[in-house]
Parts: C-alpha cells; sequence; structure tokens
C-alpha cells in the first residue's frame, strides 16, 4: 500500500491561512493588554508630565536670573562696575607756568631789621624772570626786587628756583604781604604767582595798664568846681582813654575821653594823661571816678582803674538850665532861674516871669509867675502840653532839690526836672 504524496504546494496554500487567521487575532489581544495597563498607569504619567513642567519653569527662571546679573555688571557704559577709589592728585600739565614761595611760611613774622630772605621755586616762566614785592596792608609796594630761576633747563620751561632779599622799612607789627610773581613781556599781565601773608616785625610785648594818680581813695570832691583828675598809662591803643564820674546808682555824672603824653606811647610806651570833669551833684554823693581804654576793633577792656570818692555839693534854684523830664518826643521844656527872673521854653513858645522863693528846712516855698509867652503857633498836641505846663507853673507853691534833680510841686501833680548838662535820671 502506498502513500499517497502530497504536493508541496498544498501545503503551502493552507498555511498563509493559519498564519492570517493568528495575525487577526494577536492585535485585539495586544489591545486589551494595552489598555489595561494605560488604565492602570494614568495617574502616574499625568504626575511625571506635572512635575517634567516645574522643573522646566525653574531652569528658566534660574537662567533669566543669572542673565539679569550679567546685564547689570556690564550696564552702564560698558565699565564693568568696581568700588570707588580715590581720585589721584593733581598734578602739572607739561609746559604749565607756576611759582611756589616756601620761604617766608604764610603767617610768619619776618624781622624787618635786617634784609628778608624770600625764596621759592617755579617752571614755565617767560625767560625765567621772577619778581618779588613786599607791600603793606593797604597795598603800598614797600620793596621790589627781581631775580631768575637757577635751573639748567629754566630756559625751555624747566623747574628752577629762585632767592633774593627784601629791604623793608615798616613800623613792627605791620600786617604785611610777599608777592612773587612773573610778568608777561609783551603786556605786563600775570603769567604766574604766588604769596604769603606776614607779619613786618613784631612790636614788643608791653604791659597794658592804667593808673589813677589823683584824687585817691576815698577823697570827698568837691563838685562847686572842676574836678581834676590824673594818672599814668602804658600799651593803650593809640595811646587812649576814657575818665567817668559815676554816682552810686551808676549814673554816669561826666565823661572825657584824654591822651596819654609821651614820645612812645603811640606803639605802646609809658605816658601821663590829666583831664577835668565837671561834676553835678548836690549834697554828700558816694561814686567813683574810673579810667578805662578799649580795643578799638573788638571793644573789649584793655586795662582800667577806678578810685572810692564822695561829691560833694550843692544844686541851687539858680544858675542851673533845668529841663522837664517826660515830654513829647522832640520836644523840649526847660526853665532858668535867675535875679528874680524865670525863663526858657514851653515846647513851642518861649515864656518869661517872675518868681520868688524861700529856703527852709525841709521845705523851700516858691511863687512863679504872671508869665508871658511868644505867639507862636504849633501842633495841637505841642500847644495842650505848652498850655498845661505854664499853668501848673504858675500854681507852683514848692520845690526840692535831690541829687541833680528839681521838682516843682503844684496842686495836683508834680514837675520833675534835671540838669540839662548832667546825667539823665533813671527809670
Amino acid at each position: 500500500m502506498t502513500e499517497e504524496r502530497k504536493d508541496p504546494l498544498d501545503v503551502d496554500q493552507e498555511a498563509p491561512q493559519e498564519k492570517v487567521a493568528q495575525q487577526e487575532q494577536a492585535p485585539l489581544e495586544v489591545e486589551e493588554s494595552v489598555s489595561t495597563e494605560d488604565s492602570a498607569g494614568a495617574g502616574k504619567k499625568g504626575w511625571t508630565v506635572v512635575v517634567a513642567v516645574i522643573a522646566a519653569i525653574l531652569a528658566l527662571c534660574t537662567i533669566v536670573v543669572c542673565l539679569a546679573a550679567a546685564i547689570a555688571a556690564f550696564s552702564g557704559d560698558g565699565d564693568e562696575v568696581a568700588a570707588p577709589t580715590a581720585a589721584p592728585p593733581p598734578t602739572r600739565a607739561p609746559g604749565q607756568a607756576w611759582i611756589v614761595i616756601t620761604e617766608p611760611d604764610q603767617g610768619q613774622v619776618v624781622d624787618v631789621n635786617q634784609p628778608v630772605q624770600v625764596s621759592g621755586k617755579g617752571a614755565g616762566l617767560t625767560e625765567g624772570n621772577v619778581v618779588v614785592e613786599a607791600l603793606d596792608w593797604q597795598g603800598n609796594v614797600l620793596d621790589r626786587q627781581p631775580t631768575t630761576l637757577q635751573g639748567p633747563d629754566v630756559a625751555t620751561g624747566g623747574e628752577g628756583t629762585w632767592s633774593t632779599e627784601l629791604t623793608i622799612e615798616a613800623d613792627p607789627g605791620t600786617a604785611g604781604r610777599i608777592w612773587a610773581y612773573n610778568p608777561s613781556p609783551l603786556d605786563g599781565s600775570i603769567i604766574a604767582e604766588d604769596s604769603v601773608e606776614v607779619s613786618l616785625g613784631q612790636t614788643p610785648s608791653v604791659e597794658s595798664y592804667i593808673k589813677i594818680d589823683t584824687p585817691g581813695q576815698g577823697t570827698t570832691l568837691d563838685v562847686s568846681q572842676p574836678i581834676q583828675v590824673s594818672g599814668t598809662g602804658a600799651g593803650l591803643p593809640e595811646g587812649n582813654l576814657v575818665v567817668v564820674a559815676v554816682d552810686e546808682s551808676g549814673d554816669v555824672l561826666a565823661e572825657q575821653p584824654v591822651t596819654l603824653q609821651g614820645p612812645d606811647v603811640g606803639t605802646g610806651g609809658a605816658g601821663t594823661w590829666s583831664v577835668e570833669l565837671a561834676v553835678p551833684a548836690s549834697g554828700q554823693t558816694p561814686g567813683y571816678i574810673a579810667a578805662f581804654s578799649t580795643s578799638p576793633k573788638q571793644r573789649d577792656f584793655v586795662a582800667t582803674d577806678h578810685v572810692q570818692v564822695t561829691f560833694s555839693g550843692e544844686y541851687t534854684l539858680e544858675g542851673t538850665t533845668w529841663l522837664l523830664d517826660k515830654t513829647i518826643p522832640g520836644s523840649e521844656i526847660t526853665a532858668l532861674f535867675a535875679n528874680g527872673q524865670v525863663s526858657g521854653s514851653a515846647g513851642c513858645n518861649t515864656y518869661q516871669g517872675t518868681y520868688r522863693s524861700t529856703r527852709a528846712a525841709g521845705r523851700n516855698t516858691i511863687e512863679i509867675g504872671p508869665l508871658a509867652t511868644t505867639r507862636m503857633m504849633c501842633d495841637e498836641p505841642l500847644m495842650d502840653q505848652e498850655s498845661l505846663y505854664l499853668a501848673a507853673l504858675e500854681a507852683a507853691t514848692s520845690y526840692r532839690i535831690e541829687g541833680f534833680t528839681l521838682t516843682i510841686v503844684y496842686p495836683g501833680g508834680e514837675l520833675l526836672y534835671y540838669d540839662k548838662d548832667g546825667p539823665r535820671p533813671r527809670r
């Protein structure tokens, strides 16, 4: 029995059908498997994406920050920002002309009793020339000397030194200035200059003092005649001093300026002084006489002296021009009693008339009038003041003199006067 042989073509024809069937089933199985895995891991995949996005944003921010820092570091003109450094000291430009005085120093006291040495440096000066002057505080030229820079390159503008001597005639202590300059040979303009302030000689140290020799301490002075006051002094500005008489209340009774007499008083030397004071006072008035000198600039006291005294005298009604106190500003009312006649100014018109007076212990009586006046017209306030004054004067009943004041009493009030040539009463 023989086996039936099959054609190979038959096998090949069946195989593709089986493979096709298997291939058609396989994708279904795979899709089912994938869909199952996606549903199980969907949440995990979503969080992974979020984390990745956040990381990308942070990286981008880092890049932006770095770029901003780089831009700030190289901002402006493109120069890198750096800590400030000290500016280099200024230097002279090449060829610049300059002069410096090295001797004497600023504010130095120079001895004018011998030639004054002046020296310095310079460069870039025309022909190397330097002119040196000494001037006083008013700008007056006391001496002028030319000199020349010394150095190997001064002819071509190089640096060199110069020196000269000045002969200065000035009072000791005169404020002055040393000036060095290079003038243009074309128009005389100043090309370079320098100056220093100096004192031309030193004023010898002199003790400043004032001494009152007369009157002596505790003296009683008769003021019916001028009081002689004298003394000595030294070291006073321009030799000047002032002498005053003052009462115990501080009122200045008399004042008189005076100058020291002597050959050297203008430069601080010693000298003598003398003055007469007309002191108005009544009764026994304690006080003092003082002499003082002040600085003409600061007005400070340079020297003083004083002696305690008593001014003895007596004002009388007659012989003094009495000035009424507390009148309208700019007006003046006066009264002068002499030989039974009273006269004066009533503020607008002048007046005159008669008076009678008696003196008694504790009370002096007086009767005034009738009074006659001129007929000038003034402003109404002055005319009213004048009418009231004349009416009070004609109604006067008594008077008293205390110190340097006169009080005339009338019904309802008093008229207070003081010596027109004496001190004003204190308020």
